[in-house]
């Protein structure tokens, strides 16, 4: 228990955010609510935030940082009884957002993507039914980690498959494509809130990508159609300006169209694999020998891609270098 509570203080909203990020560390908190209060003649006007910190949500980076927590309102100047009570029934639902965003997340973390989902989906509905209004980033993050956690489900699905060696039947297939599906509306309705934000538009990509692999027993086959939205969304998602360095989205997106290039050169008959090499080695200079360490996962992946190309062009040395 913190006694007294600490004040988050700051002249600017940037030395607030820094100074929430900086107590968020000191205290080891996941996160910080903070905000300012002005006063507007016999009342005061409220402007609340919350800070994540990237102390124990390591794995969902996109999340982190500091967001609005509902729009500012406005508190009438009487007893501290009903000051009370006004104040709580504006906040109380900010809160319950955020107990329930911190819950998803912490579901997340852990892995279990069902809850995850199930948790960020009931804080969608409970903002539809509040008189408060949560701000845009905060619905968007919300549809966004929705959009993570099915796409989460699909890839494990098919790993789990495709890892024992198993036949994707009709049953897996339906499993795979209702999580996709699920994932695609979600990502989609965060690009509804903010129409720039590159951290959707590379969920889409990453579903397209996914959507392009036909398969039945232990055979796919390729759907050109969905690699060039796939395309189409990772090459958005380098030009978004929302977005947060966090995030990585210039190796997300550059990982993903060299996949998706590569998909395209191997239907094509193309040993070249120029395009895809061109993007994979971009990962690479991103993560400049551990200069960028959230992209170190990323990079690796690129490597092992690189090699792969290698080993189709029969260059084996090169190939095993690379691996």
């Amino acid at each position: 228990t913190l006694n007294p509570v600490p004040v988050v203080k700051g002249e600017d909203e940037t030395q607030r955010d820094d100074n929430a990020a900086r107590l968020a560390a000191a205290i080891n908190a996941d996160i910080v609510v903070y905000g300012i209060v002005t006063k507007d003649g016999p009342g005061w006007e409220v402007i609340p935030r919350f800070y994540v910190s990237p102390n124990n949500f390591e794995d969902p980076a996109e999340i982190l940082g500091p967001y609005d927590l509902g729009k500012p309102f406005g508190l009438t100047e009487g007893n501290r009884r009903a000051l009370r009570i006004t104040a709580g029934d504006e906040l109380t639902p900010r809160a319950e957002f955020l107990s329930h965003l911190a819950i998803g997340l912490t579901y997340y973390s852990i892995e279990n993507y069902n809850r995850a989902s199930t948790t960020f989906h009931n804080i969608i509905l409970a903002a539809d039914e509040s008189d408060v209004t949560i701000d845009d980033g905060s619905l968007r993050l919300a549809y966004l980690m929705l959009g993570n956690s099915f796409l989460k489900m699909a890839l494990r699905e098919i790993l789990a498959i495709s890892g024992a060696g198993g036949d994707f039947n009709e049953t897996s297939v339906q499993v795979v494509g209702g999580h996709l599906q699920q994932a695609e509306l979600s990502f989609s309705q965060s690009l509804d809130v903010d129409a720039n934000y590159a951290r959707a538009l590379l969920g889409l990509g990453d579903v397209a990508y996914s959507q392009a692999f036909n398969c039945e027993g232990t055979r796919c086959n390729l759907d050109p159609l969905s690699l060039e939205q796939a395309v189409t969304y990772y090459q958005r998602a380098l030009l978004a300006p929302d977005t947060s360095p966090l995030a990585v989205v210039f190796s997300k997106g550059n990982f993903g169209l060299g996949q998706s290039y590569f998909q395209q050169s191997l239907l094509a008959g193309d040993r070249s694999f120029t395009d895809a090499m061109h993007h994979f080695n971009a990962v690479i200079t991103d993560y400049g020998d551990g200069s960028n360490p959230r992209a170190i996962d990323i990079a690796a992946e690129s490597y092992a891609r690189l090699g792969l190309v290698h080993c189709f062009q029969e260059q084996l040395e090169e190939s095993v270098r690379l691996y």
